[in-house]
Protein backbone atom coordinates (compact mmCIF):
# COMPACT_ATOMS: atom_id res chain seq x y z
CA UNK A 1 0.00 0.00 0.00
CA UNK A 2 2.77 2.38 0.99
CA UNK A 3 4.79 1.39 -2.06
CA UNK A 4 1.82 2.14 -4.31
CA UNK A 5 1.28 5.57 -2.76
CA UNK A 6 4.98 6.38 -3.09
CA UNK A 7 4.97 5.51 -6.77
CA UNK A 8 1.82 7.51 -7.31
CA UNK A 9 3.38 10.47 -5.54
CA UNK A 10 6.53 10.26 -7.66
CA UNK A 11 4.44 9.93 -10.81
CA UNK A 12 2.31 12.96 -9.92
CA UNK A 13 5.43 14.95 -9.02
CA UNK A 14 7.10 14.12 -12.32
CA UNK A 15 3.88 14.95 -14.14
CA UNK A 16 3.69 18.31 -12.35
CA UNK A 17 7.34 19.06 -13.16
CA UNK A 18 6.88 18.13 -16.82
CA UNK A 19 3.68 20.17 -17.00
CA UNK A 20 5.43 23.16 -15.41
CA UNK A 21 8.36 22.82 -17.81
CA UNK A 22 6.02 22.57 -20.78
CA UNK A 23 4.12 25.62 -19.63
CA UNK A 24 7.43 27.45 -19.18
CA UNK A 25 8.59 26.45 -22.64
CA UNK A 26 5.26 27.48 -24.12
CA UNK A 27 5.42 30.81 -22.28
CA UNK A 28 8.98 31.35 -23.46
CA UNK A 29 7.99 30.44 -27.01
CA UNK A 30 5.03 32.83 -26.83
CA UNK A 31 7.23 35.64 -25.54
CA UNK A 32 9.82 35.01 -28.26
CA UNK A 33 7.17 35.03 -30.99
CA UNK A 34 5.55 38.21 -29.72
CA UNK A 35 8.56 40.22 -28.58
CA UNK A 36 11.57 39.07 -30.58
CA UNK A 37 12.15 41.23 -33.66
CA UNK A 38 12.98 39.62 -36.97
CA UNK A 39 15.10 40.85 -39.84
CA UNK A 40 13.29 41.50 -43.10
CA UNK A 41 15.75 41.26 -45.97
CA UNK A 42 14.82 43.28 -49.03
CA UNK A 43 16.95 43.53 -52.13
CA UNK A 44 16.65 46.21 -54.77
CA UNK A 45 18.63 48.63 -56.88
CA UNK A 46 19.07 52.12 -55.51
CA UNK A 47 20.14 55.38 -57.11
CA UNK A 48 22.53 57.94 -55.72
CA UNK A 49 21.00 61.43 -55.77
CA UNK A 50 21.77 64.87 -54.44
CA UNK A 51 19.46 65.77 -51.58
CA UNK A 52 18.79 69.27 -52.92
CA UNK A 53 18.43 69.46 -56.68
CA UNK A 54 16.44 71.08 -59.47
CA UNK A 55 15.60 69.21 -62.66
CA UNK A 56 15.98 70.89 -66.04
CA UNK A 57 13.27 69.46 -68.28
CA UNK A 58 12.67 70.22 -71.94
CA UNK A 59 9.54 72.28 -72.54
CA UNK A 60 9.35 71.42 -76.25
CA UNK A 61 10.31 68.85 -78.87
CA UNK A 62 13.42 69.81 -80.80
CA UNK A 63 17.16 69.42 -81.39
CA UNK A 64 19.92 70.68 -79.09
CA UNK A 65 22.03 73.23 -81.00
CA UNK A 66 24.44 74.35 -78.30
CA UNK A 67 25.45 73.67 -74.68
CA UNK A 68 26.98 76.56 -72.75
CA UNK A 69 28.25 74.74 -69.65
CA UNK A 70 30.53 71.79 -68.89
CA UNK A 71 29.57 68.88 -66.66
CA UNK A 72 29.75 69.68 -62.91
CA UNK A 73 30.46 73.36 -63.70
CA UNK A 74 29.24 76.14 -61.39
CA UNK A 75 26.19 78.00 -62.68
CA UNK A 76 24.48 81.20 -61.60
CA UNK A 77 20.76 81.85 -61.72
CA UNK A 78 19.91 83.13 -65.20
CA UNK A 79 22.91 81.55 -66.96
CA UNK A 80 22.07 80.04 -70.38
CA UNK A 81 22.42 76.24 -70.38
CA UNK A 82 20.96 74.93 -73.66
CA UNK A 83 20.00 76.36 -77.02
CA UNK A 84 17.70 74.33 -79.21
CA UNK A 85 15.74 74.53 -82.44
CA UNK A 86 12.26 73.16 -83.03
CA UNK A 87 10.74 72.57 -86.44
CA UNK A 88 7.36 72.14 -84.78
CA UNK A 89 7.69 75.51 -83.08
CA UNK A 90 8.73 77.20 -86.32
CA UNK A 91 5.69 75.78 -88.06
CA UNK A 92 3.40 77.04 -85.30
CA UNK A 93 5.06 80.48 -85.38
CA UNK A 94 4.51 80.68 -89.16
CA UNK A 95 0.84 79.73 -88.70
CA UNK A 96 0.42 82.36 -85.99
CA UNK A 97 2.02 85.05 -88.17
CA UNK A 98 -0.33 84.17 -91.01
CA UNK A 99 -3.32 84.38 -88.69
CA UNK A 100 -2.00 87.63 -87.23
CA UNK A 101 -1.77 89.26 -90.68
CA UNK A 102 -5.37 88.21 -91.29
CA UNK A 103 -6.46 89.77 -87.98
CA UNK A 104 -4.65 93.02 -88.78
CA UNK A 105 -6.60 93.28 -92.03
CA UNK A 106 -9.80 92.68 -90.10
CA UNK A 107 -8.79 95.37 -87.61
CA UNK A 108 -8.25 97.92 -90.38
CA UNK A 109 -11.71 97.20 -91.74
CA UNK A 110 -13.24 97.45 -88.26
CA UNK A 111 -11.57 100.83 -87.67
CA UNK A 112 -13.20 102.18 -90.85
CA UNK A 113 -16.57 100.80 -89.80
CA UNK A 114 -16.15 102.34 -86.36
CA UNK A 115 -15.47 105.73 -87.96
CA UNK A 116 -18.73 105.38 -89.84
CA UNK A 117 -20.51 104.45 -86.62
CA UNK A 118 -21.39 100.95 -87.77
CA UNK A 119 -19.66 99.08 -84.90
CA UNK A 120 -18.75 99.93 -81.32
CA UNK A 121 -15.22 100.36 -79.93
CA UNK A 122 -15.62 97.27 -77.74
CA UNK A 123 -15.49 95.10 -80.87
CA UNK A 124 -12.17 96.69 -81.81
CA UNK A 125 -10.82 96.11 -78.30
CA UNK A 126 -11.69 92.41 -78.53
CA UNK A 127 -9.83 92.13 -81.83
CA UNK A 128 -6.75 93.87 -80.37
CA UNK A 129 -6.80 91.50 -77.39
CA UNK A 130 -6.85 88.53 -79.76
CA UNK A 131 -3.80 89.91 -81.59
CA UNK A 132 -1.99 90.48 -78.26
CA UNK A 133 -2.60 86.86 -77.24
CA UNK A 134 -1.04 85.70 -80.51
CA UNK A 135 2.02 87.87 -79.81
CA UNK A 136 2.43 86.35 -76.34
CA UNK A 137 2.26 82.86 -77.80
CA UNK A 138 4.80 83.73 -80.51
CA UNK A 139 7.27 85.12 -77.96
CA UNK A 140 6.95 81.96 -75.89
CA UNK A 141 7.65 79.76 -78.91
CA UNK A 142 10.68 81.87 -79.85
CA UNK A 143 12.33 81.18 -76.50
CA UNK A 144 14.90 78.65 -77.67
CA UNK A 145 17.27 78.93 -74.70
CA UNK A 146 16.97 77.13 -71.37
CA UNK A 147 18.33 79.17 -68.46
CA UNK A 148 19.44 78.04 -65.01
CA UNK A 149 16.65 78.68 -62.48
CA UNK A 150 19.02 78.60 -59.46
CA UNK A 151 22.71 78.92 -58.61
CA UNK A 152 24.71 75.76 -57.96
CA UNK A 153 26.46 73.06 -59.98
CA UNK A 154 25.08 71.30 -63.03
CA UNK A 155 25.11 67.60 -63.81
CA UNK A 156 24.09 66.54 -67.33
CA UNK A 157 22.08 63.40 -68.00
CA UNK A 158 23.88 63.29 -71.36
CA UNK A 159 27.41 64.70 -71.37
CA UNK A 160 27.69 68.06 -73.18
CA UNK A 161 30.10 66.72 -75.81
CA UNK A 162 27.47 64.16 -76.88
CA UNK A 163 24.27 66.13 -76.47
CA UNK A 164 24.71 68.52 -79.40
CA UNK A 165 22.44 67.50 -82.24
CA UNK A 166 20.40 65.25 -79.93
CA UNK A 167 16.64 65.17 -80.46
CA UNK A 168 14.74 65.89 -77.26
CA UNK A 169 11.13 65.20 -76.36
CA UNK A 170 8.85 67.45 -74.38
CA UNK A 171 9.28 66.80 -70.66
CA UNK A 172 12.60 64.95 -71.09
CA UNK A 173 15.03 65.44 -68.19
CA UNK A 174 18.22 67.00 -69.56
CA UNK A 175 20.20 67.90 -66.44
CA UNK A 176 19.99 68.62 -62.73
CA UNK A 177 21.35 71.55 -60.79
CA UNK A 178 22.35 70.73 -57.23
CA UNK A 179 23.09 73.17 -54.47
CA UNK A 180 25.29 71.15 -52.12
CA UNK A 181 27.50 68.10 -52.15
CA UNK A 182 25.23 66.08 -49.86
CA UNK A 183 23.89 62.83 -51.29
CA UNK A 184 21.38 60.19 -50.35
CA UNK A 185 20.22 56.91 -51.85
CA UNK A 186 16.73 56.47 -53.27
CA UNK A 187 15.36 52.93 -53.40
CA UNK A 188 12.07 51.77 -54.87
CA UNK A 189 9.98 48.85 -53.60
CA UNK A 190 6.52 47.57 -54.55
CA UNK A 191 3.64 49.23 -52.72
CA UNK A 192 2.89 45.90 -51.03
CA UNK A 193 5.90 46.49 -48.74
CA UNK A 194 4.89 50.03 -47.76
CA UNK A 195 3.80 49.07 -44.24
CA UNK A 196 7.19 47.54 -43.48
CA UNK A 197 9.17 50.73 -43.94
CA UNK A 198 8.97 53.42 -41.28
CA UNK A 199 10.73 56.74 -40.93
CA UNK A 200 13.78 56.39 -38.72
CA UNK A 201 14.27 52.70 -39.49
CA UNK A 202 17.89 51.56 -39.58
CA UNK A 203 19.12 50.38 -42.96
CA UNK A 204 22.20 48.50 -44.07
CA UNK A 205 23.25 48.99 -47.67
CA UNK A 206 25.76 46.66 -49.29
CA UNK A 207 27.50 47.38 -52.55
CA UNK A 208 30.55 46.27 -54.46
CA UNK A 209 33.30 48.90 -54.53
CA UNK A 210 34.08 49.45 -58.24
CA UNK A 211 37.73 50.14 -57.42
CA UNK A 212 38.54 47.06 -55.32
CA UNK A 213 35.52 44.80 -56.09
CA UNK A 214 35.19 44.30 -52.33
CA UNK A 215 31.73 44.42 -50.82
CA UNK A 216 31.43 47.52 -48.65
CA UNK A 217 28.71 48.46 -46.20
CA UNK A 218 26.99 51.75 -45.48
CA UNK A 219 24.57 52.33 -42.65
CA UNK A 220 21.88 54.93 -42.49
CA UNK A 221 18.31 55.88 -41.72
CA UNK A 222 15.13 56.24 -43.75
CA UNK A 223 14.34 59.92 -43.35
CA UNK A 224 11.71 60.37 -46.07
CA UNK A 225 9.37 58.22 -48.17
CA UNK A 226 6.42 58.62 -50.49
CA UNK A 227 4.06 56.46 -52.53
CA UNK A 228 4.51 56.71 -56.29
CA UNK A 229 1.00 55.92 -57.51
CA UNK A 230 1.99 56.02 -61.18
CA UNK A 231 4.73 53.41 -60.79
CA UNK A 232 2.91 51.55 -57.96
CA UNK A 233 6.02 51.78 -55.78
CA UNK A 234 7.14 53.25 -52.49
CA UNK A 235 10.21 55.49 -52.78
CA UNK A 236 12.57 55.38 -49.78
CA UNK A 237 15.19 58.06 -49.16
CA UNK A 238 18.11 56.82 -47.08
CA UNK A 239 20.48 59.22 -45.35
CA UNK A 240 23.87 57.59 -44.85
CA UNK A 241 25.31 57.94 -41.34
CA UNK A 242 28.26 55.54 -41.59
CA UNK A 243 30.31 55.08 -44.74
CA UNK A 244 29.73 58.57 -46.12
CA UNK A 245 33.30 58.56 -47.42
CA UNK A 246 32.26 55.85 -49.89
CA UNK A 247 29.08 57.66 -50.88
CA UNK A 248 31.07 60.75 -51.93
CA UNK A 249 32.78 58.68 -54.64
CA UNK A 250 29.51 58.12 -56.51
CA UNK A 251 28.11 60.43 -59.14
CA UNK A 252 24.36 61.12 -59.14
CA UNK A 253 22.29 58.49 -60.95
CA UNK A 254 24.88 55.82 -60.11
CA UNK A 255 23.08 52.50 -59.62
CA UNK A 256 23.75 50.79 -56.30
CA UNK A 257 22.80 47.16 -55.66
CA UNK A 258 21.41 47.47 -52.17
CA UNK A 259 20.48 44.88 -49.58
CA UNK A 260 18.43 46.49 -46.84
CA UNK A 261 17.73 44.96 -43.45
CA UNK A 262 14.92 46.55 -41.46
CA UNK A 263 14.21 45.37 -37.91
CA UNK A 264 10.77 46.81 -37.36
CA UNK A 265 8.42 43.90 -36.77
CA UNK A 266 8.03 40.86 -34.53
CA UNK A 267 7.67 37.26 -35.61
CA UNK A 268 4.02 37.48 -34.52
CA UNK A 269 3.41 40.48 -36.78
CA UNK A 270 5.20 38.91 -39.71
CA UNK A 271 3.31 35.62 -39.40
CA UNK A 272 -0.16 37.09 -38.93
CA UNK A 273 0.26 40.36 -40.79
CA UNK A 274 -1.10 42.49 -37.92
CA UNK A 275 0.59 43.99 -34.84
CA UNK A 276 -0.05 42.50 -31.42
CA UNK A 277 -2.85 43.93 -29.28
CA UNK A 278 -1.16 46.61 -27.08
CA UNK A 279 -2.96 45.40 -23.92
CA UNK A 280 -1.68 41.83 -24.35
CA UNK A 281 1.80 43.10 -25.14
CA UNK A 282 1.84 45.19 -21.94
CA UNK A 283 0.83 42.14 -19.87
CA UNK A 284 3.74 40.16 -21.30
CA UNK A 285 6.24 42.98 -20.92
CA UNK A 286 5.33 43.43 -17.24
CA UNK A 287 5.47 39.70 -16.48
CA UNK A 288 8.29 38.84 -13.99
CA UNK A 289 9.27 35.88 -16.18
CA UNK A 290 9.90 38.20 -19.11
CA UNK A 291 12.10 40.42 -16.91
CA UNK A 292 14.31 37.39 -16.19
CA UNK A 293 14.68 36.19 -19.76
CA UNK A 294 14.46 39.43 -21.81
CA UNK A 295 18.27 39.76 -21.97
CA UNK A 296 18.57 36.29 -23.49
CA UNK A 297 16.12 36.61 -26.39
Amino acid sequence: MNKFNKNAFIFELLLAIITFLMLGVMMLFLIVIIIMPISNYHHAQGYVEYKKQYKLDSQIEGVIENVYKENNAAVTKGDPIFKYSSEKNQQEIAALEYKESFLFNELKTMNKLHTLGVIQSTEIDKKKLEIDELDVRKEYLKRNVIYSPISGKIYFKILPEYIKGTYIEKGQELAIIYTEDDKHIRISFPNAYADRFKLGSNVLIKYKDPRTFIVQKMRGLIYMSFINQKANTIELYCEITKGREYLRLFNPSTIVNASIIINNSSIYEDLLGVPLNPEIQNIILKNPLYEKIKDHI
